[in-house]
């Protein structure tokens, strides 16, 4: 399940603990028990509902991936999918270093 910041600004622990501050229209992969029931109760999110995300696969057939897919899921898809200026493939290796805004702004590119 994702979930979709309701208010201004939510601060959001990841897996591992660390927060991130995330702001209105943005969509949260992942919360804990704790966080989700908080959120959820306090309408500071709403649930967005399944995504590709939720099982790492990309989409079939060449469909960009949903808006909260995973960094692996964008990698996938990118890797499948797209090709560099000068014709070779991307490669998993040089895609991993790229924060997911830097995934999704490829992923975007293509037309």
């Amino acid at each position: 399940m994702s979930y979709q910041v309701t208010t201004p600004l939510v601060l959001a622990r990841d897996k591992e603990g660390k927060v991130h501050e995330r702001y209105q229209g943005a969509v949260i992969d992942w919360l804990d028990d704790d966080q989700k029931r908080h959120f959820l109760e306090s309408g500071l999110v709403e649930e967005v509902g399944n995504t590709p995300a939720d099982d790492d696969e990309p989409p079939a057939g060449g469909e960009k991936p949903a808006a909260a897919a995973t960094n692996k899921v964008l990698i996938a898809w990118l890797v499948e999918n797209v090709a560099k200026e000068d014709g070779t493939d991307y490669t998993e290796a040089e895609l991993k270093p790229l924060n997911k805004a830097q995934l999704r702004e490829l992923v975007d590119s293509v037309e």
